[in-house]
């Protein structure tokens, strides 16, 4: 099942507009793909002013990491654990783990021992 995420500054899209844009998103992926409509998920989330910081030039200055942005999303639904295979690029996601993660569950397999 496809998810697209669709964000933008809190209060611009109507629920009208939010509907325009599901359906055309809809529409594409299934015309691409053959895919029922019925498997498509459009998200939307609403972010407060000032996340994206100041545009010059056509271009996004961020005040937030994108580490620092991945964990306010896994946490803005309630998530508090995650579990996965930890191979390089996961390492690095993992450095400076926020203390707001009750666990971490993360198997590293190497020559036959799993790590936690």
């Amino acid at each position: 099942m496809p998810i697209y995420q669709c964000y933008s500054p809190q209060g611009l899209l109507t629920k009208s507009a939010k509907a325009e844009i599901a359906e055309e998103i809809t529409s594409i992926h299934c015309n691409a793909t053959g895919a029922p409509p019925s498997l498509v998920n459009v998200l939307f989330r609403e972010l407060p002013e000032g996340v994206f910081g100041i545009i010059r030039h056509g271009r996004v200055v961020c005040e937030k990491t994108v580490h620092d942005v991945t964990y306010d999303l896994v946490r803005s639904p309630g998530l508090t654990t995650l579990f996965g295979n930890a191979g390089s690029t996961e390492q690095t996601f993992l450095q400076n783990f926020p203390d707001d993660f009750t666990d971490v569950l993360v198997s590293v397999f190497a020559e036959g021992k799993a790590a936690r």
